[in-house]
């Protein structure tokens, strides 16, 4: 349990989903829960400009909860507290307090797209108009990307770690490619369990065969408290049940198909995290991701697993900590450019002298980024 005060929100969704399979029903709607965490310690609130203020949204993995993120959560407060503005992390849509909400409602499909359109209705919501920092984990690493080609102006970075944006698609124009992919899904399907008898075997099932098995002590503790519901005959449900978590893989493979070739439009900084001994994604996909993204930094944990940011936290707390620090650098510099002006005259003659910056520029052969933050 979290030391920092939570607050639980709850938000429509993106409406329409992706396609006809998202919903049970054409016009159901779903919605989405995340929470928003600050920290009431004396002392411990932002201490510089709302401007140069850093907003984070966690985005989990198929099989975890938003409650997943928290001891990261307390990690970032520790060391960069007085510089986080909000600080939110989110339920998909089929997990956690949000499937809750949505049951009797989700279709075969869940694109990791919808997902990307309701994190931007939450920043929305939130109000928050740059100097986002999306932190994301395997299906929440491709969803923060899909995000950040999305909304050019209110994501400032994306932190995607051990992301699934890659497949081989081609795989799939054979029926032997087919049959391999179904394989793999009713394997998963077999192994995965959802209902229990009660919490202590819940518990022990993650502890020793679902995804806890192997995650920090820590962050288990507080998955084992957030995924699952009693139902009315005292049964245990873990939250995601099977068929959503089957739904979430199983739609990884259509997503994937649009994040690829939409990698190269995210003009944000983006800092690609792998585990070096990971072996869920193919290894072709980290040449692939990184040679796609113009503005990528790569960072490799030695021996690390796909569950990385689960397993080894501090590790990889610590591995992010220069592009992050890059990230706040920047936005601190960006809030000292910005411009102010009031009248119509001060309008008019900041526009004349943008104009005139960039006809220069081209003219001058030199390159020309329009930054998202600032004019130049």
């Amino acid at each position: 349990m979290t030391y920092l005060t939570v607050e639980k929100r709850i938000i429509d969704g993106h409406f329409p989903r992706f396609n006809r399979t998202s919903t049970i029903k054409p016009f159901d709607k779903l919605q989405v829960v995340y929470n928003v965490y600050t920290d009431e310690r004396p002392g411990k609130q932002a201490k510089v400009s709302p401007e140069e203020q850093v907003h984070l949204v966690f985005l989990h993995a198929t099989g975890f909860t938003k409650e997943s993120w928290e001891y990261w959560i307390e990690m970032f407060y520790e060391k960069y507290g007085p510089q986080l503005g909000t600080v939110i992390s989110v339920d998909a849509v089929n997990h956690g307090e949000s499937y809750i909400l949505n049951e009797h409602k989700l279709g075969l499909t869940c694109s990791w797209e919808d997902s990307a359109r309701d994190v931007l209705r939450i920043l929305a919501a939130q109000n928050i108009t740059s100097n986002a920092i999306l932190i994301g984990h395997s299906m929440g690493g491709g969803t923060a990307l899909h995000a950040a080609a999305f909304e050019r102006r209110v994501i400032d970075s994306v932190i995607s770690i051990e992301p699934v944006a890659y497949f081989n698609h081609d795989l799939h124009k054979f029926k032997k490619g087919r049959e391999t992919w179904v394989g793999f899904l009713t394997k998963l399907n077999k192994y995965i369990k959802d209902t229990f008898a009660s919490e202590e075997e819940y518990a022990q099932y993650l502890k020793k065969g679902g995804v806890g098995r192997t995650v920090h002590p820590r962050i288990l503790e507080d998955l084992i408290r957030s995924g699952f519901v009693k139902r009315d005959d005292g049964s245990i449900l873990a939250i995601p049940p099977r068929g959503a978590q089957i739904t979430s893989y199983a739609s990884s493979n259509f997503t994937t198909l649009y994040l690829r070739d939409q990698l190269k439009t995210i003009d944000c900084a983006v800092c690609h995290v792998i585990g070096s001994a990971a072996t869920w994604n193919p290894p072709e996909s980290v040449e692939a991701i990184r040679g796609a993204l113009p503005n990528v930094v790569g960072v490799d944990i030695p021996d690390g697993q796909h569950l990385v940011p689960m397993e080894r936290p501090e590790d990889t707390f610590a591995a992010i900590g220069p592009f992050f620090e890059s990230r706040l650098t920047a936005i601190s510099e960006y809030a000292t450019q910005e411009v102010d002006p009031q009248t119509r005259e001060e309008r008019d003659a900041y526009y004349n002298e943008t104009f005139t910056e960039l006809k220069e520029r081209y003219l001058s052969g030199k390159q020309i980024k329009l930054d998202r933050v600032h004019r130049l």
